[in-house]
């Protein structure tokens, strides 16, 4: 393990140092030695080592649970399999940024086995689940390419209007966490991630759209069908930023990280197992 690249350690004042400026972690009353230590892991690329575990535990395990240690070889950090639902601009640049982030398994499902137009904007010979696998092998040659009934690790898919309640259902009967992407005609939104017994999941979500919306339900049906986002088009801009909210949850979630708070609660009626309250 080594300290997250961009992870500064900064001098409050005497004897207190702070790691980290996102979420900082603040350590007081150090040693001489204990600050030359964290001092020393700032751009370190290097792993600590077995001896300086042993002599500076305390802090090593405070900053470990804290999120600021990261895995210090280069391919493969994250084992498991990513699947991702369908193909187009979005998923792309998603799987993408997941295959140099350092998954070591991912797998393409693509139901309508095309992009609407054919082709991803940017990728002139990317436009079907053979296509971008290639691109996949070519970004980063350690990959391993997933077959559809392997077990995910997390599951992404696509939506256009509304989640597919069915399909999320299923991962959540499973317990696989998942992040749904939806497109509509104002823009996208994405997740929040669901991981089952602790985040809200989608018939959360549904029954609570339904208390403020009693047609929700019919709607969603309507909304399910695969040829609502035939002809949608997503603006390369919009897929990059949606790719990178949607990567950086991800990736939070193999990390490690705490499912973040969502504003929709897990529902009463449910019953999906998640803690109420």
């Amino acid at each position: 393990m080594r300290l997250r690249s961009g992870a500064p350690v900064l001098v409050r004042e005497p004897g207190h140092i702070q790691v980290g400026l996102s979420r900082p972690l603040a350590f007081t009353d150090l040693s001489a030695e204990e600050r030359a230590f964290l001092a020393a892991l700032e751009g370190r690329r290097v792993s600590i080592s077995t001896a300086e575990r042993e002599r500076h535990i305390r802090l090593i395990d405070d900053l470990d649970r804290h999120g600021l240690l990261e895995p210090s070889h280069s391919s493969s950090v994250f084992p498991g399999v990513i699947r991702i639902q369908g193909v187009d601009p979005i998923t792309t640049w998603l799987a993408i940024g997941l295959a140099l982030a350092g998954v070591s398994g991912l797998s393409i499902v693509d139901p309508k086995r095309s992009t609407p137009h054919g082709r991803i904007p940017g990728f002139p010979g990317v436009g079907d689940e053979r296509s971008l696998l290639r691109l996949l092998k070519d970004t980063s040659p350690s990959l391993r390419i997933a077959t559809a009934d392997e077990e995910a690790r997390i599951e992404i898919f696509r939506g256009h209007g509304a989640s597919d309640l069915i399909h999320a259902r299923t991962l959540t009967a499973r317990d696989v966490p998942h992040l749904d992407i939806v497109t509509d005609e104002e823009g996208i939104d994405i997740g929040p991630l669901i991981v089952p017994g602790q985040t809200a999941c989608e018939t959360c979500l549904g029954i609570e759209k339904a208390e403020r919306d009693p047609w929700w339900p019919r709607l969603a049906l309507q909304l399910g069908d695969p040829r609502r986002d035939a002809g949608v088009v997503v603006p390369t801009s919009a897929a990059l930023v949606a790719a990178g909210i949607a990567l950086r949850e991800v990736l939070g979630n193999l990390s490690g990280r705490e499912p973040e708070s969502m504003e929709c609660r897990p529902h009463p009626a449910c019953g999906c197992g998640a803690p109420i309250g």
